[in-house]
């Protein structure tokens, strides 16, 4: 799958929501969540799961309670995190690293360990930051 051309992905990724009886207008933005599923499912019955997930909840700016700063999350039903942990590692003083660290692991072209490993300890190094320092947070947040 990763082999085909984003629009012959886009298209065949249309025609398994059409098989579905899924029409993609019930999803806000359907072509970025079918482009961001591109290097995340393996096979188009993974589809309809991969973007229920990926507009499960809703994404806003919210304060923790007890941290010093507000991140965006997305606040799920039953989305549990540890309050300590969270008063810990989410603070103020990095919060913009948070962002760009969520903007990097968006874009990665392969989603495996090794790859999100470097593109963490990368962005630590940009940002001379030690790699624990965006570890644990980044651990909270999944």
């Amino acid at each position: 799958m990763r082999e085909l051309e984003p629009m012959t992905y886009r298209t065949l990724a249309l025609v398994e929501l059409a098989r579905r009886g899924v029409s993609p207008q019930q999803f806000p933005d359907v072509y970025h969540a079918i482009d961001t599923s591109r290097n995340k499912i393996t096979v188009f019955d993974e589809l309809i799961e991969y973007i229920d997930s990926y507009y499960k909840g809703s994404r806003k700016l919210k304060a923790i309670p007890g941290a010093s700063a507000s991140v965006e999350i997305t606040s799920y039903d039953e989305f549990d995190y540890d309050p300590e942990a969270a008063r810990k590692y989410l603070t103020k003083e990095y919060q913009h690293v948070f962002f760009v660290l969520r903007d990097v692991i968006a874009t990665l072209e392969t989603f495996d360990a090794a790859t999100i490993e470097k593109a963490v300890k990368d962005t630590a190094k940009n940002f001379s930051l030690k790699t624990a320092a965006l570890v644990h947070p980044l651990r909270l947040a999944c």
